[in-house]
């Protein structure tokens, strides 16, 4: 399904801009972005502690919805970094002992993302305008790796165990859906490029733990985690 989607993403995005020879309804891009992500949880057990620092980059493309100029459907094709740190606590019975057990948690989380929103721009005779969007984004993970320290404590016997960049991609749900709203400005040059940046925050709506997750929760019960991100849109359309 991933090779695939890819697949698609790529030939839509090569066969529409084939048409820019012909007129300016489409417009293909490089995107490099910096973000901020961290993992959102709603489960008792998990609880957020931190930031991740890291970056996409990709293919971006506009697609023009009126002669004006200031609707576009916007998606593209981006290799996405993103994750967070969070701790894992939870205290169970396990035959009849009290079994506690405590994890913090530095999950860094690899997807291919696909967005597809609609962008309005005000435009202008200057070469400066503001753009807004909002949409959704399609992603499929393609690898997760976590540092872990958890201590476990039965009755009262403790014990502690360390994970190095561990696999836990059958631990991360394959997809992962998002609502995407963004703002930011476009500068065009006398070249006929345009230079964009911005801000762009993904919200996730899927849960990105798998099954039970047993290497990334406390209790081995099913728990919901969040990838969200807030990223710094930079860009330039050719």
């Amino acid at each position: 399904m991933l090779k695939r989607t890819c697949t698609l993403s790529l030939l839509v995005i090569a066969a529409i801009s084939t048409t820019k020879a012909q007129d300016d309804s489409f417009r293909l891009g490089i995107k490099l972005a910096p973000n901020f992500a961290w993992m959102r949880s709603d489960s008792k057990d998990l609880q957020s502690d931190g930031n991740r620092l890291s970056y996409s980059f990709g293919l971006t493309g506009d697609l023009k919805l009126n002669a004006a100029g200031n609707y576009f459907f916007s998606t593209g094709i981006l290799y996405n970094n993103i994750g967070g740190t969070f701790k894992a606590d939870g205290t169970y019975d396990l035959n009849g002992t009290t079994t506690t057990v405590r994890s913090q948690q530095d999950l860094k989380l690899r997807y291919i993302e696909v967005p597809l929103t609609l962008k309005l721009r005000a435009t202008s005779e200057k070469p400066l305008s503001f753009y807004g969007q909002v949409g959704f984004s399609a992603a499929f993970n393609i690898r997760a790796r976590t540092d872990a320290t958890t201590t476990l404590t039965v009755g009262n016997n403790t014990s502690s165990a360390s994970l190095d960049d561990e696999n836990v991609i059958d631990d991360i749900a394959l997809f992962k859906a998002s609502m995407v709203v963004g703002a930011g400005l476009e500068f065009a040059l006398p070249s006929g490029t345009t230079l964009f940046g911005g801000l762009t925050y993904n919200n996730a709506f899927t849960n990105a733990l798998d099954g039970d997750a047993k290497n990334l929760n406390a209790t081995g019960k099913k728990s919901r985690l969040y990838a969200d991100y807030l990223e710094i849109t930079l860009g330039i359309f050719l």
